[in-house]
């Protein structure tokens, strides 16, 4: 088995974060166009005709991994998210579509219900150490399904993830990279 590297894994993250800040906002913060005809690499490029270095990064699956990019759920066309009847619709054409992986299947197999009719897909968050579960009072962290987020104007929402637990985009996109990409 093949692991994500922590060098492959930062790079990507770091390209990942830039592309995702240049691309939703401009300096003074307003949104630029819509965002999905609009995204820029850093440098400027221009996003999905796939001319940026950041753009493709964002589209590539990640090294190593689960065959899953980032554009798998945050769909450039889709305002960088998804729905379920998307979800259905690719599962549809293409039940082997990176979007279905056991590590999102209600048994984590091949059962993806929760995926194609609510279009959640399941994250771990750690638990702060003052938090205990009563049925699990030694758990670290938690999985449950959650929605994916659009990442529009995503540069102005620090400190990101829900429970403000990465700090800087960086982290977050080198997170969500590791979590998204893994086999099971």
């Amino acid at each position: 088995m093949r692991f994500v590297t922590n060098k492959n894994l930062s790079t990507f993250a770091f390209t990942v974060a830039a592309l995702t800040a240049f691309s939703c906002a401009d300096d003074t913060g307003a949104q630029s166009g819509t965002g999905a005809d609009e995204a820029r690499a850093p440098g400027g490029t221009s996003g999905p005709s796939g001319s940026g270095t950041g753009f493709n990064e964002f589209t590539t699956p990640i090294p190593n991994g689960n065959g899953r990019s980032c554009a798998t759920c945050h769909d450039p066309t889709k305002n960088f998210t998804i729905t379920p009847a998307q979800a259905e619709a690719r599962f549809q054409a293409n039940p082997n579509d990176p979007l279905f992986r056991s590590i999102d299947a209600d048994d984590f197999a091949s059962n993806f219900t929760t995926v194609r009719t609510k279009a959640l897909f399941r994250v771990t968050i750690p638990l702060p150490a003052n938090v205990k579960l009563v049925d699990d009072p030694a758990a670290t962290e938690v999985k449950l399904f959650r929605a994916v987020p659009s990442i529009f104007n995503v540069k102005l929402t620090a400190p990101y993830t829900s429970d403000g637990r990465a700090p800087t985009l960086f982290e977050q996109a080198k997170g969500a990279a590791l979590e998204h990409s893994r086999p099971a």
